[in-house]
Order: structure tokens, then C-alpha cells, then sequence
């Protein structure tokens, strides 16, 4: 499985083991699909092949187009025009979230603190209440609490690990993000990362079931350390789509999209833009669905965001045309994409061009999937939903 995703995009893969039980006494639509088609267990054949097969086809979806590299490019959109020619032949699936600049305007995630001369004269040694001294191991303060196990993934801004609390043996992710790459905003603790911010707010309570829980964190010398939850077991939706032959049935879509329009309504609720939703940045378990990777979201505003911080993609039409986009059009525009992905297998727009012309086949599904994957794909921001009226939407009901 690929795990939560380091800032920007960390990808990881759950080990075989973890994923082999916990099928039974479950009633919910997502469970009983899942129970007959053994989406969640590892080591078995699918129509589409055996599993050597189906990690060729996950190996060619991962690899085919490297859009942007993890360091944030924050360049002009046409210099990357001959990688998008490139890419139009190909179908990716699987592109590293990059920030896309459009000018020196900064960072969108508000309210930024870009001293970096000054950061370790006001960051204090915080490790939630731990301290760690100077010459012990940076990751000491971690591994007295935590069980570090195997490496779930790697990415531009860190690594993820499996692991588990001593204390009580809670399974945990423990996802260490470098200072140098980390984002900050000011709190009244001091300045913290973007990310633990954004995720204290969507965990606050009331908190929301299908969004990822941040345990605690730390502050080392290098590094930050998030402990977020990991539910056992489970997987990223690619990873469920391609075990079930390249998409979900559309009944199972259902139920899977229902969770995520309710998760990002919480998040909107809270102020905060999740800024990459695609599927494998939703972690499907045998009850529920969990949006992950809060490292390139954002704090909502109501005026427009000059910077993408996201995967290409899943990106509306005005980040290429007019530079700039709102929050919740944009962010039901990734919703359209991800649902035309989950009930077709693949991609809406291959390319930046076809986005731009807005070159859209819909798929071979219901009537009213297909109003709804229209509605949100609009070329134009004014004429999407709003994630309210997509809950209400009839393909739900």
C-alpha cells in the first residue's frame, strides 16, 4: 500500500503481511465488495492476472511520467510545455505533486514564516514533551515511544515508516519531513509545520472518521516526525483498482466517494484545502475510506490562490489559463477526476493540453455518473458544484 504521503508526496506500500486479514463481520457496501473480492488481501490472483502481473501493471502506472521533481519548481508553466507534449502519448496514473508557480507572489499557504536564517534560534527542542539531547541519535526521542519497522515509502520531503507505540502497541506511521523542505506558520506555540497545523485542525473535535488522525509529533534536529495514525489493514485506492482489475465496480465508487465529499466538506468546514486528493491519497479500509497526506494543502481564503501545490493532473483549467484559482471549485474539479478515474481506470485529460481544451470522453457508466463527473469537470469554476450539492447529488441517493 502506499502510505501517507511525506510533503509533498510521500508514496508508500504497505508490506503483504498487513494486509491478509480482518474481512469478516462487516456489513457495510464498501466491506461486502471488498469481502468478495479479497481487494484488501495480498497473494492471490485476479482476473486480470497474478499478482506479478498486477505489480508490472502498478510498476509501468508508477513510472511512466515524471511531471515535476519533489523540490516545488515554482517556474513559468510553458517552460514545462515540451515535458506535457511528451506525456501526451502516455497515460500516467501516478505524478509527483510539485508546486506549479505562476509568480513571485510566495506561498499560498497563509500565514507563512519564511526566516530561515532565524528558525533555530525560535524553534525550541519541542518533541511533544520529550526532550532529546544533542549528541544522542536525532531519532532517539521517536524510537524511546515508537517501534520503528520497514520503510512504507520515500519521497521528495521524507521518509514513512510502519511502526508501533511500546506503550500499548498501537500501530502508528511514523513520517519524518525535513526542516529544510517543511513549510511553517506561525501558531501560538511558535512556529510549527503547515502540515501538523492543517491536520490539528480537521482532527479538533468533533473529528471526522475519513480523515487520517495525527497521534503527535516531534521536533529534531533535522527533521520533523509525524506519528499518524495507520488502520490495519488497508490500502490506497490505486492499489484497490488495479487488484480489482484497473477500477471499482460503480457501486463500490459510491461508497467510496460518499466518504471522501464528506471528508472534504469537514475539511472545508475547518478552513483548510486539502490541495491533492486523488487515489492514492485515500487509504480504504474494510469499513471506511481516510483522505491522507495533508503536505500540500492549504488554509481556505476566499480570494484566489496563486500557486498549485498538487499534481498536475487533477488540476483545473484556470491554474494553466488564468494562473490562479479558488478553493472549492478546484477542489471539486480533482473530485470529477478522481471519481472519472476510480469507475473507468484511467485519466480523464492525459495531458495539460487536453485539459485546456477540455477534450472530455465521458465513461461507460450510468446516466447519472456521468451527470455528475460532467458537472464537476465544467471548463468554467462558476458552473461546478459546490461539495454540498454534490452530497445531495442523486447518483447518491
Amino acid at each position: 500500500m502506499r502510505e501517507f504521503k511525506t510533503s509533498p508526496c510521500c508514496e508508500a506500500q504497505i508490506p503483504q503481511k498487513q494486509v491478509q486479514k480482518g474481512m469478516g463481520n462487516l456489513h457495510t457496501p464498501v466491506a461486502e465488495e471488498l469481502k468478495a473480492t479479497g481487494a484488501l488481501e495480498q497473494g492471490k490472483e485476479v482476473a486480470s492476472g497474478s499478482c506479478l502481473e498486477i505489480q508490472k501493471k502498478k510498476s509501468i502506472l508508477k513510472h511512466q511520467v515524471n511531471v515535476q521533481n519533489h523540490t516545488g519548481l515554482k517556474g513559468d508553466l510553458a517552460s514545462q510545455d515540451s515535458e506535457a507534449k511528451r506525456r501526451q502519448t502516455s497515460g500516467p496514473t501516478d505524478t509527483p505533486s510539485a508546486a506549479l508557480g505562476f509568480d513571485n507572489t510566495g506561498s499560498e499557504r497563509s500565514p507563512p514564516y519564511h526566516e530561515e536564517q532565524n528558525f533555530q534560534k525560535q524553534l525550541r527542542k519541542r518533541m511533544g514533551n520529550l526532550q532529546a539531547s544533542e549528541t544522542e541519535d536525532p531519532k532517539a526521542a521517536v524510537k524511546r515511544v515508537y517501534d520503528q519497522g520497514d520503510l512504507l515509502g520515500e519521497g521528495g520531503y521524507g521518509s514513512t515508516y510502519e511502526g508501533f507505540r511500546k506503550s500499548d502497541g498501537l500501530l502508528v506511521a511514523i513520517k519524518y519531513v525535513s526542516k529544510s523542505k517543511a513549510e511553517m506558520v506561525m501558531d501560538t506555540e511558535g512556529p510549527i509545520p503547515v502540515e501538523v497545523a492543517l491536520l490539528r485542525r480537521v482532527n479538533s473535535a468533533p473529528s471526522c472518521p475519513y480523515i487520517i488522525r495525527l497521534i503527535e509529533w516531534f521536533d529534531l534536529p533535522t527533521e520533523y516526525a509525524l506519528i499518524l495514525e495507520r488502520p490495519h489493514p488497508c490500502k490506497d485506492l490505486l492499489d484497490v483498482c488495479i487488484s480489482l482489475g484497473g477500477r471499482l465496480s460503480e457501486e463500490l465508487a459510491r461508497s467510496v466517494m460518499l466518504h471522501v465529499v464528506k471528508a472534504l466538506i469537514h475539511c472545508q468546514n475547518r478552513g483548510v484545502m486539502h490541495r491533492d486528493l486523488k487515489p492514492e491519497n485515500l487509504l480504504m479500509t474494510t469499513t471506511e475510506i481516510k483522505l491522507i497526506d495533508f503536505g500540500c494543502g492549504a488554509f481556505l481564503k476566499d480570494t484566489p490562490f496563486y500557486q498549485f501545490f498538487g499534481t498536475e493532473f487533477y488540476c483545473p483549467p484556470e491554474v494553466f489559463l488564468q494562473r490562479r484559482y479558488l478553493a472549492g471549485p478546484a477542489t471539486v474539479w480533482s473530485f470529477g477526476v478522481t471519481l472519472y478515474h476510480l469507475v473507468s481506470g484511467q485519466l480523464p485529460f492525459k495531458s495539460r493540453e487536453e485539459i485546456i481544451k477540455h477534450s472530455l470522453v465521458l465513461p461507460e457508466t450510468s446516466e447519472v455518473c456521468k451527470l455528475l463527473i460532467s458537472w464537476c469537470l465544467q471548463p468554467k469554476p462558476k458552473n461546478r458544484p459546490t461539495l454540498e450539492q454534490i452530497q445531495r447529488h442523486p447518483w447518491f441517493h
